[in-house]
């Protein structure tokens, strides 16, 4: 996926600290909406309450009903956001396939509109069972042994609270050996 816009600067904007601020870099793009050709309002009173809403989650001044949730900024944490105040609003309960597909006002307020009507849309249930298909080309090695009692075990990781228990456990329940990396000035010292 690409960028949906381009915007030329002079130069990046600066914090006092002479850092670059990722503030007044975000704010160059909250108008992103004005670089698309036409900004259309939402007209139907579905698209006003889903603009109302992009608005929000998105810190946006302006938004249309042919932007794009993703291209404005939008993922998925505030995808969750946008499902549960969709659902309190419409008492509807939207799937997150819907918003993939319909990523637009215009279009995911026809969904709710079709949902409203009693209409089932074609972005249901999908069985991913169904939807998993393996390359024929990828086949299992059954050639391997599986090892359930290991001679030997190197453990790396394992630091801390954590890491004793785990050993300690290793310890009690394998007679295998047990390698550990340990980091130290010198062989002397580990």
């Amino acid at each position: 996926m690409g960028p949906s816009a381009f915007i030329p600067i002079k130069a990046l904007p600066l914090t006092p600290n002479s850092k670059i601020d990722i503030q007044a870099l975000l704010a160059l793009g909250k108008n992103r909406s004005e670089v698309n050709q036409i900004n259309l309002a939402a007209c139907t009173s579905i698209g006003k309450y889903l603009a109302e809403i992009w608005l929000q989650l998105l810190r946006l001044e302006r938004v249309g009903i042919h932007d794009n949730f993703f291209d404005l900024g939008g993922h998925y944490l505030l995808i969750t956001q946008l499902l549960a105040k969709v659902r309190k609003v419409f008492q509807i309960e939207l799937h997150l396939r819907d918003l993939f597909d319909a990523p637009t006002i215009a279009n995911l307020a026809r969904i709710i509109d079709d949902k409203n009507a009693g209409f089932v849309t074609h972005t249901g249930n999908v069985n991913l069972l169904d939807e998993a298909v393996l390359d024929p080309s990828i086949q299992a090695n059954l050639g391997v042994e599986y090892q359930s009692h290991p001679k030997s075990i190197f453990l790396t990781g394992a630091t801390g609270l954590i890491g004793a228990f785990l050993l300690y456990e290793l310890l009690q329940r394998t007679t295998a050996d047990i390698y550990r990396s340990v980091r130290s000035k010198d062989n002397i010292s580990a």
